[in-house]
Protein backbone atom coordinates (compact mmCIF):
# COMPACT_ATOMS: atom_id res chain seq x y z
CA UNK A 1 0.00 0.00 0.00
CA UNK A 2 1.36 3.63 -0.87
CA UNK A 3 2.36 5.60 1.93
CA UNK A 4 0.40 9.35 2.22
CA UNK A 5 0.95 12.36 3.36
CA UNK A 6 -2.19 13.11 4.28
CA UNK A 7 -3.62 10.96 7.32
CA UNK A 8 -7.28 9.63 7.73
CA UNK A 9 -9.05 10.87 11.00
CA UNK A 10 -9.92 7.34 13.08
CA UNK A 11 -13.57 8.32 12.45
CA UNK A 12 -15.24 5.69 10.07
CA UNK A 13 -18.64 7.61 9.02
CA UNK A 14 -22.14 6.36 8.57
CA UNK A 15 -24.12 9.88 8.01
CA UNK A 16 -26.53 11.18 5.48
CA UNK A 17 -26.34 14.66 6.22
CA UNK A 18 -24.42 16.76 3.74
CA UNK A 19 -22.87 19.75 5.29
CA UNK A 20 -22.59 22.33 2.56
CA UNK A 21 -20.79 25.79 2.05
CA UNK A 22 -22.33 29.03 1.45
CA UNK A 23 -19.05 30.06 -0.62
CA UNK A 24 -19.66 31.12 -4.52
CA UNK A 25 -16.37 30.33 -5.47
CA UNK A 26 -13.59 26.79 -5.98
CA UNK A 27 -11.48 26.53 -3.68
CA UNK A 28 -7.62 26.90 -3.98
CA UNK A 29 -5.18 24.31 -2.50
CA UNK A 30 -1.95 23.65 -3.41
CA UNK A 31 -0.78 21.12 -6.24
CA UNK A 32 0.81 19.16 -4.03
CA UNK A 33 -1.48 18.59 -1.90
CA UNK A 34 -4.57 18.15 -4.30
CA UNK A 35 -2.39 15.43 -5.86
CA UNK A 36 -2.41 13.98 -2.70
CA UNK A 37 -6.16 13.97 -2.30
CA UNK A 38 -6.15 12.48 -6.33
CA UNK A 39 -3.93 9.63 -4.78
CA UNK A 40 -6.13 8.80 -2.02
CA UNK A 41 -9.02 9.21 -4.26
CA UNK A 42 -7.37 6.29 -6.33
CA UNK A 43 -6.23 3.86 -4.00
CA UNK A 44 -9.12 4.10 -1.72
CA UNK A 45 -12.41 4.81 -2.92
CA UNK A 46 -14.71 2.57 -2.96
CA UNK A 47 -15.10 1.86 -6.45
CA UNK A 48 -12.31 1.04 -9.71
CA UNK A 49 -11.32 4.96 -10.52
CA UNK A 50 -8.33 5.76 -12.53
CA UNK A 51 -5.80 8.49 -11.03
CA UNK A 52 -5.55 9.62 -14.52
CA UNK A 53 -9.64 10.25 -14.80
CA UNK A 54 -9.69 12.65 -11.61
CA UNK A 55 -9.32 15.88 -14.00
CA UNK A 56 -10.13 18.88 -12.36
CA UNK A 57 -7.62 22.04 -10.65
CA UNK A 58 -10.53 22.35 -7.31
CA UNK A 59 -11.03 19.68 -5.05
CA UNK A 60 -14.25 20.59 -5.81
CA UNK A 61 -14.05 19.58 -9.55
CA UNK A 62 -12.19 16.84 -8.19
CA UNK A 63 -15.43 15.54 -5.96
CA UNK A 64 -18.11 15.88 -8.93
CA UNK A 65 -16.63 13.06 -10.35
CA UNK A 66 -17.48 10.75 -7.10
CA UNK A 67 -20.78 9.40 -5.72
CA UNK A 68 -22.69 12.14 -3.87
CA UNK A 69 -21.36 11.49 -0.36
CA UNK A 70 -17.70 12.36 -0.91
CA UNK A 71 -17.25 16.00 -0.84
CA UNK A 72 -14.37 18.69 -0.07
CA UNK A 73 -15.17 20.96 3.18
CA UNK A 74 -14.05 24.50 3.41
CA UNK A 75 -11.98 25.03 6.75
CA UNK A 76 -15.15 26.60 8.31
CA UNK A 77 -17.53 24.23 7.06
CA UNK A 78 -14.64 21.44 8.25
CA UNK A 79 -14.42 22.26 11.75
CA UNK A 80 -18.16 22.66 11.61
CA UNK A 81 -18.49 18.90 11.11
CA UNK A 82 -16.55 17.97 13.32
CA UNK A 83 -17.92 19.82 15.94
CA UNK A 84 -21.29 18.34 15.54
CA UNK A 85 -19.40 14.90 15.00
CA UNK A 86 -17.79 15.30 18.82
CA UNK A 87 -20.95 16.42 20.33
CA UNK A 88 -18.96 19.71 21.53
CA UNK A 89 -18.45 23.39 20.20
CA UNK A 90 -18.34 26.17 22.43
CA UNK A 91 -20.88 28.82 21.85
CA UNK A 92 -24.99 29.67 23.15
CA UNK A 93 -26.84 26.75 22.63
CA UNK A 94 -29.33 27.81 19.96
CA UNK A 95 -30.84 25.58 16.36
CA UNK A 96 -31.57 28.31 13.95
CA UNK A 97 -33.20 28.29 10.38
CA UNK A 98 -33.25 30.87 7.72
CA UNK A 99 -36.85 31.93 6.34
CA UNK A 100 -36.39 34.60 3.34
CA UNK A 101 -33.40 36.24 4.67
CA UNK A 102 -34.62 35.89 8.33
CA UNK A 103 -32.85 34.10 11.43
CA UNK A 104 -35.26 32.24 13.77
CA UNK A 105 -34.69 29.89 16.97
CA UNK A 106 -35.74 26.32 16.11
CA UNK A 107 -34.76 25.27 19.62
CA UNK A 108 -32.11 25.82 22.51
CA UNK A 109 -30.39 23.48 24.18
CA UNK A 110 -30.60 22.35 27.91
CA UNK A 111 -28.90 24.06 30.34
CA UNK A 112 -26.89 25.98 28.37
CA UNK A 113 -26.60 30.25 27.93
CA UNK A 114 -29.53 30.24 25.57
CA UNK A 115 -31.73 28.40 27.42
CA UNK A 116 -31.30 29.99 31.27
CA UNK A 117 -31.32 33.08 29.49
CA UNK A 118 -35.02 32.21 28.39
CA UNK A 119 -34.82 32.59 24.81
CA UNK A 120 -37.84 30.89 23.22
CA UNK A 121 -38.30 28.80 19.73
CA UNK A 122 -39.64 30.94 17.17
CA UNK A 123 -37.39 33.79 18.20
CA UNK A 124 -36.10 35.71 15.71
CA UNK A 125 -33.02 37.14 15.71
CA UNK A 126 -32.39 40.95 14.66
CA UNK A 127 -29.06 41.70 15.63
CA UNK A 128 -25.56 39.85 17.35
CA UNK A 129 -22.79 42.73 18.57
CA UNK A 130 -24.83 45.30 17.26
CA UNK A 131 -24.59 44.69 13.83
CA UNK A 132 -28.51 43.63 12.09
CA UNK A 133 -28.31 40.46 10.19
CA UNK A 134 -29.93 41.28 7.53
CA UNK A 135 -28.35 39.86 4.00
CA UNK A 136 -26.12 37.76 6.17
CA UNK A 137 -25.59 33.56 5.57
CA UNK A 138 -26.79 31.09 7.83
CA UNK A 139 -22.70 30.53 8.17
CA UNK A 140 -22.15 34.34 9.44
CA UNK A 141 -24.65 33.81 11.80
CA UNK A 142 -23.11 31.20 13.48
CA UNK A 143 -19.60 32.32 13.07
CA UNK A 144 -20.97 35.13 15.13
CA UNK A 145 -22.70 34.02 17.76
CA UNK A 146 -19.96 31.73 18.53
CA UNK A 147 -16.60 32.52 19.89
CA UNK A 148 -13.93 31.83 22.63
CA UNK A 149 -15.64 30.41 26.01
CA UNK A 150 -15.94 32.76 28.99
CA UNK A 151 -16.37 35.80 26.24
CA UNK A 152 -19.83 37.86 25.56
CA UNK A 153 -22.21 38.03 22.74
CA UNK A 154 -24.89 40.60 22.44
CA UNK A 155 -28.39 39.80 20.77
CA UNK A 156 -31.53 41.59 19.79
CA UNK A 157 -34.28 39.69 19.66
CA UNK A 158 -38.00 39.36 18.05
CA UNK A 159 -40.16 38.06 19.58
CA UNK A 160 -44.05 36.88 18.35
CA UNK A 161 -46.60 39.05 20.64
CA UNK A 162 -44.07 41.50 22.03
CA UNK A 163 -43.52 45.00 20.39
CA UNK A 164 -40.44 45.56 21.64
CA UNK A 165 -37.05 43.77 21.06
CA UNK A 166 -35.59 41.98 24.08
CA UNK A 167 -31.75 42.24 24.60
CA UNK A 168 -29.59 39.64 25.47
CA UNK A 169 -26.05 39.38 26.62
CA UNK A 170 -25.07 35.77 27.18
CA UNK A 171 -21.62 34.46 28.17
CA UNK A 172 -20.21 31.32 25.91
CA UNK A 173 -19.65 28.18 27.45
CA UNK A 174 -19.06 24.49 25.78
CA UNK A 175 -21.96 23.10 24.53
CA UNK A 176 -22.78 19.28 24.74
CA UNK A 177 -25.05 18.20 22.27
CA UNK A 178 -27.46 16.35 23.79
CA UNK A 179 -27.93 13.23 21.87
CA UNK A 180 -29.93 10.02 23.98
CA UNK A 181 -33.18 10.42 25.48
CA UNK A 182 -34.56 8.61 27.68
CA UNK A 183 -37.76 7.67 29.88
CA UNK A 184 -39.81 5.15 30.92
CA UNK A 185 -43.63 4.69 29.41
CA UNK A 186 -45.78 2.23 30.58
CA UNK A 187 -43.10 -0.12 32.13
CA UNK A 188 -41.02 -0.12 29.02
CA UNK A 189 -38.10 1.73 28.56
CA UNK A 190 -38.27 4.49 25.92
CA UNK A 191 -34.37 5.86 24.22
CA UNK A 192 -34.48 8.46 21.34
CA UNK A 193 -31.54 8.44 19.91
CA UNK A 194 -30.98 11.43 17.10
CA UNK A 195 -27.58 11.00 16.33
CA UNK A 196 -24.50 8.94 16.40
CA UNK A 197 -21.48 11.19 17.69
CA UNK A 198 -18.85 10.59 20.39
CA UNK A 199 -20.85 11.01 23.17
CA UNK A 200 -23.95 8.35 21.59
CA UNK A 201 -22.46 5.38 23.19
CA UNK A 202 -21.63 6.31 26.71
CA UNK A 203 -24.88 8.14 27.57
CA UNK A 204 -27.05 4.76 26.01
CA UNK A 205 -25.00 3.00 28.66
CA UNK A 206 -26.09 5.64 30.93
CA UNK A 207 -29.74 5.32 29.52
CA UNK A 208 -29.69 1.54 29.74
CA UNK A 209 -28.38 1.41 33.35
CA UNK A 210 -31.42 3.53 34.81
CA UNK A 211 -33.40 0.87 32.70
CA UNK A 212 -32.29 -1.96 34.61
CA UNK A 213 -32.20 -0.58 37.88
CA UNK A 214 -35.78 -0.10 37.72
CA UNK A 215 -35.77 -4.01 36.08
CA UNK A 216 -37.01 -2.90 32.75
CA UNK A 217 -36.64 -5.72 30.08
CA UNK A 218 -38.90 -4.08 27.66
CA UNK A 219 -36.76 -1.54 25.26
CA UNK A 220 -37.80 0.60 22.76
CA UNK A 221 -35.39 2.57 20.35
CA UNK A 222 -36.11 5.56 18.26
CA UNK A 223 -34.19 6.35 15.59
CA UNK A 224 -36.57 8.02 13.51
CA UNK A 225 -35.11 11.31 11.56
CA UNK A 226 -31.52 10.17 12.91
CA UNK A 227 -29.03 10.59 10.29
CA UNK A 228 -26.19 8.48 11.25
CA UNK A 229 -23.04 9.05 12.51
CA UNK A 230 -20.34 7.55 13.76
CA UNK A 231 -19.38 3.84 12.95
CA UNK A 232 -17.62 2.72 15.96
CA UNK A 233 -20.50 4.38 17.85
CA UNK A 234 -23.33 2.36 16.54
CA UNK A 235 -21.44 -0.74 16.60
CA UNK A 236 -20.78 -0.94 20.51
CA UNK A 237 -24.74 0.51 20.96
CA UNK A 238 -25.47 -2.51 18.88
CA UNK A 239 -23.37 -5.12 21.11
CA UNK A 240 -25.51 -3.70 23.97
CA UNK A 241 -28.78 -5.54 22.12
CA UNK A 242 -27.43 -7.90 19.67
CA UNK A 243 -26.67 -11.58 20.58
CA UNK A 244 -23.70 -13.44 19.27
CA UNK A 245 -22.97 -12.63 15.89
CA UNK A 246 -22.52 -10.12 13.47
CA UNK A 247 -23.39 -6.62 13.36
CA UNK A 248 -22.53 -5.21 10.07
CA UNK A 249 -20.46 -6.59 6.72
CA UNK A 250 -18.32 -3.69 5.26
CA UNK A 251 -17.48 -4.25 1.71
CA UNK A 252 -14.12 -2.44 0.90
CA UNK A 253 -12.61 -2.21 -2.62
CA UNK A 254 -10.05 -5.46 -1.63
CA UNK A 255 -11.86 -6.82 1.38
CA UNK A 256 -14.64 -7.45 3.85
CA UNK A 257 -14.67 -6.31 7.42
CA UNK A 258 -17.28 -8.01 9.92
CA UNK A 259 -18.02 -6.19 13.37
CA UNK A 260 -19.15 -8.92 15.78
CA UNK A 261 -21.51 -9.17 18.79
CA UNK A 262 -19.99 -11.04 21.37
CA UNK A 263 -23.20 -10.76 23.88
CA UNK A 264 -24.36 -14.36 24.66
CA UNK A 265 -27.48 -13.35 26.52
CA UNK A 266 -29.53 -10.10 25.32
CA UNK A 267 -29.56 -7.87 28.55
CA UNK A 268 -33.43 -7.27 27.07
CA UNK A 269 -35.56 -9.31 25.78
CA UNK A 270 -38.26 -7.44 24.04
CA UNK A 271 -36.99 -4.35 21.62
CA UNK A 272 -38.73 -2.58 19.35
CA UNK A 273 -37.36 -0.04 16.95
CA UNK A 274 -38.77 2.63 15.39
CA UNK A 275 -38.10 3.99 11.96
CA UNK A 276 -39.18 6.77 9.69
CA UNK A 277 -38.25 7.39 5.92
CA UNK A 278 -35.62 9.69 7.55
CA UNK A 279 -33.78 6.83 9.76
CA UNK A 280 -30.72 6.73 7.63
CA UNK A 281 -26.75 5.02 7.50
CA UNK A 282 -25.91 4.45 11.56
CA UNK A 283 -29.26 4.30 12.43
CA UNK A 284 -30.42 1.63 9.66
CA UNK A 285 -27.26 -0.74 10.78
CA UNK A 286 -29.32 -0.77 14.13
CA UNK A 287 -32.53 -1.57 13.44
CA UNK A 288 -31.12 -4.21 10.26
CA UNK A 289 -29.11 -5.78 13.03
CA UNK A 290 -31.83 -5.88 16.10
CA UNK A 291 -34.30 -6.89 12.71
CA UNK A 292 -32.02 -9.81 11.26
CA UNK A 293 -30.49 -11.18 14.52
CA UNK A 294 -34.32 -11.51 15.90
CA UNK A 295 -33.60 -9.57 19.18
CA UNK A 296 -36.64 -7.58 18.29
CA UNK A 297 -38.99 -6.45 15.45
CA UNK A 298 -38.61 -2.80 13.14
CA UNK A 299 -41.74 -0.65 13.17
CA UNK A 300 -42.70 2.36 11.24
CA UNK A 301 -41.98 3.10 7.83
CA UNK A 302 -39.00 1.85 5.55
CA UNK A 303 -35.71 3.65 6.17
CA UNK A 304 -33.81 6.12 3.82
CA UNK A 305 -30.94 3.69 2.41
CA UNK A 306 -27.96 5.04 2.77
CA UNK A 307 -25.51 2.06 2.36
CA UNK A 308 -22.26 3.49 2.35
CA UNK A 309 -19.18 4.18 4.83
CA UNK A 310 -17.29 7.30 4.87
CA UNK A 311 -13.60 8.00 6.46
CA UNK A 312 -12.90 11.99 7.22
CA UNK A 313 -9.23 13.10 6.13
CA UNK A 314 -7.78 16.71 7.47
CA UNK A 315 -5.60 19.21 5.04
CA UNK A 316 -3.29 21.61 5.93
CA UNK A 317 -5.01 24.22 5.38
CA UNK A 318 -7.90 23.67 7.99
CA UNK A 319 -10.69 22.11 5.49
CA UNK A 320 -10.60 18.29 5.09
CA UNK A 321 -12.85 15.81 2.81
CA UNK A 322 -14.90 13.05 2.96
CA UNK A 323 -14.41 9.55 1.16
CA UNK A 324 -17.06 6.83 0.50
CA UNK A 325 -14.60 3.68 0.68
CA UNK A 326 -16.98 0.79 1.37
CA UNK A 327 -20.28 -0.55 1.37
CA UNK A 328 -22.34 -2.36 3.75
CA UNK A 329 -24.63 -5.11 4.42
CA UNK A 330 -26.73 -6.12 7.11
CA UNK A 331 -25.95 -9.28 9.08
CA UNK A 332 -27.58 -11.43 7.13
CA UNK A 333 -25.89 -10.03 3.98
CA UNK A 334 -29.28 -7.70 2.52
CA UNK A 335 -28.24 -4.80 0.63
CA UNK A 336 -29.40 -1.41 2.11
CA UNK A 337 -27.86 1.32 -0.05
CA UNK A 338 -30.80 2.27 -2.31
CA UNK A 339 -33.14 -0.24 -0.89
CA UNK A 340 -33.60 0.68 3.16
CA UNK A 341 -34.80 -1.79 5.89
CA UNK A 342 -38.30 -2.32 5.74
CA UNK A 343 -40.10 -2.76 8.57
CA UNK A 344 -41.66 -5.32 10.47
CA UNK A 345 -44.79 -3.34 10.75
CA UNK A 346 -45.63 -0.67 8.79
CA UNK A 347 -46.96 1.99 10.96
CA UNK A 348 -48.12 5.62 9.96
CA UNK A 349 -46.38 7.82 12.34
CA UNK A 350 -49.89 10.60 12.64
CA UNK A 351 -53.90 9.93 12.70
CA UNK A 352 -55.16 9.84 8.73
CA UNK A 353 -56.72 12.85 9.27
CA UNK A 354 -53.22 15.01 10.40
CA UNK A 355 -52.19 15.68 6.68
CA UNK A 356 -49.14 17.68 7.14
CA UNK A 357 -47.87 17.36 3.59
CA UNK A 358 -50.50 19.62 2.66
CA UNK A 359 -50.25 21.95 5.79
CA UNK A 360 -50.82 25.63 4.67
CA UNK A 361 -48.41 27.86 6.33
CA UNK A 362 -49.53 29.96 9.31
CA UNK A 363 -48.36 33.91 9.82
CA UNK A 364 -49.57 35.68 12.32
CA UNK A 365 -51.21 38.54 11.13
CA UNK A 366 -53.75 41.26 12.38
CA UNK A 367 -56.98 39.89 14.14
CA UNK A 368 -59.08 38.79 11.84
CA UNK A 369 -63.19 39.09 12.24
CA UNK A 370 -65.96 37.15 11.07
CA UNK A 371 -66.53 37.22 7.02
CA UNK A 372 -62.63 37.44 6.70
CA UNK A 373 -61.61 35.25 4.00
CA UNK A 374 -57.61 34.36 2.98
CA UNK A 375 -55.42 31.10 2.90
CA UNK A 376 -54.32 32.36 6.48
CA UNK A 377 -57.83 31.30 8.09
CA UNK A 378 -57.40 28.30 6.27
CA UNK A 379 -54.08 27.48 8.05
CA UNK A 380 -55.69 28.05 11.18
CA UNK A 381 -59.18 25.96 10.24
CA UNK A 382 -56.29 23.16 9.10
CA UNK A 383 -54.42 23.15 12.84
CA UNK A 384 -58.29 23.28 14.44
CA UNK A 385 -59.52 20.44 12.56
CA UNK A 386 -56.55 18.63 13.23
CA UNK A 387 -56.52 18.20 16.59
CA UNK A 388 -60.03 17.71 16.67
CA UNK A 389 -62.59 20.61 16.08
CA UNK A 390 -65.42 20.81 14.05
CA UNK A 391 -65.28 23.20 11.30
CA UNK A 392 -67.64 23.04 8.77
CA UNK A 393 -67.07 26.93 6.21
CA UNK A 394 -65.69 26.68 2.75
CA UNK A 395 -61.62 26.55 3.19
CA UNK A 396 -60.71 30.08 3.94
CA UNK A 397 -63.74 31.68 5.05
CA UNK A 398 -64.21 32.76 8.64
CA UNK A 399 -67.79 31.72 8.86
CA UNK A 400 -69.82 30.91 11.67
CA UNK A 401 -68.96 27.40 12.11
CA UNK A 402 -64.96 28.38 12.53
CA UNK A 403 -65.92 31.05 15.03
CA UNK A 404 -67.33 28.37 17.33
CA UNK A 405 -64.55 25.87 17.36
CA UNK A 406 -62.47 29.04 17.90
CA UNK A 407 -64.62 30.14 21.00
CA UNK A 408 -64.41 26.04 22.16
CA UNK A 409 -60.68 26.53 21.63
CA UNK A 410 -60.50 29.12 23.73
CA UNK A 411 -62.53 27.79 26.82
CA UNK A 412 -60.22 24.48 26.53
CA UNK A 413 -57.25 26.38 26.72
CA UNK A 414 -58.66 28.78 29.55
CA UNK A 415 -58.63 31.90 27.59
CA UNK A 416 -61.50 34.74 27.19
CA UNK A 417 -64.25 34.54 24.72
CA UNK A 418 -63.17 35.43 21.80
CA UNK A 419 -64.59 37.84 18.81
CA UNK A 420 -62.11 37.63 16.49
CA UNK A 421 -59.36 35.33 15.48
CA UNK A 422 -56.65 37.46 17.38
CA UNK A 423 -52.71 37.62 17.08
CA UNK A 424 -52.64 36.09 20.82
CA UNK A 425 -55.30 33.12 19.13
CA UNK A 426 -53.43 32.57 16.15
CA UNK A 427 -49.77 32.04 18.19
CA UNK A 428 -51.82 30.02 20.90
CA UNK A 429 -53.17 28.12 17.96
CA UNK A 430 -50.45 27.17 16.67
CA UNK A 431 -48.37 26.39 20.04
CA UNK A 432 -51.32 23.80 21.04
CA UNK A 433 -51.09 22.61 17.62
CA UNK A 434 -47.51 21.27 17.36
CA UNK A 435 -47.55 20.26 20.56
CA UNK A 436 -50.56 17.92 20.10
CA UNK A 437 -48.76 16.41 16.84
CA UNK A 438 -45.71 15.77 18.66
CA UNK A 439 -47.81 14.39 21.82
CA UNK A 440 -47.06 10.30 22.48
CA UNK A 441 -51.39 10.83 22.15
CA UNK A 442 -50.34 11.34 18.65
CA UNK A 443 -47.85 9.09 17.83
CA UNK A 444 -49.39 5.80 16.30
CA UNK A 445 -45.96 4.37 15.76
CA UNK A 446 -44.91 4.80 19.13
CA UNK A 447 -48.25 3.75 20.81
CA UNK A 448 -48.33 0.95 18.42
CA UNK A 449 -44.76 -0.13 19.87
CA UNK A 450 -45.92 -0.38 23.48
CA UNK A 451 -49.20 -2.40 22.39
CA UNK A 452 -47.09 -4.51 20.77
CA UNK A 453 -44.15 -4.80 23.79
CA UNK A 454 -47.41 -5.34 26.11
CA UNK A 455 -48.77 -7.98 24.40
CA UNK A 456 -51.76 -6.20 22.93
CA UNK A 457 -53.38 -7.30 20.23
CA UNK A 458 -52.06 -4.93 17.39
CA UNK A 459 -52.90 -4.78 13.90
CA UNK A 460 -50.18 -6.75 11.58
CA UNK A 461 -49.81 -4.31 8.60
CA UNK A 462 -47.01 -5.63 6.29
CA UNK A 463 -45.24 -8.60 8.27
Amino acid sequence: MKSHKLTALLLALLLLVPFTTSDAYASTLDQQVLKEIKEVIAERYVDEIVIDELNGNTPEEVFQQLDQHSSYYSPQVFSSMMERLSGEYVGIGVYTHEVDGKFFITDTIEDSPSWKAGIKSGDEIISVDGENVEGWTSQQVAERVRGPEGTKVNLVIKRIGQEKMLKFTLTRAYITVKTVNYEVINDIGYLNITQFNENTYKNTVKALGEFRKKNIDKVIIDVRDNPGGILDEVVMIARLFVKRGPIIHIEYKNETVTHMSYLSKPFFNNVVVLTNEDSASASEVLAASIQDSKTGVVVGKKTYGKGSVQRVYPLRNGGGFKLTEARYLSPNKRIIDGVGVKPNYEVERLPHHVDLDNLVNAMIVEDLYMGAESSNVWAYQQRLKSIGYTITDEAGYLGLSTMEALKTFAKDEKLPEPVALSTNLQKTIINVFWQRINSTEYDKQLNFAIDYLNNIKVQNISK
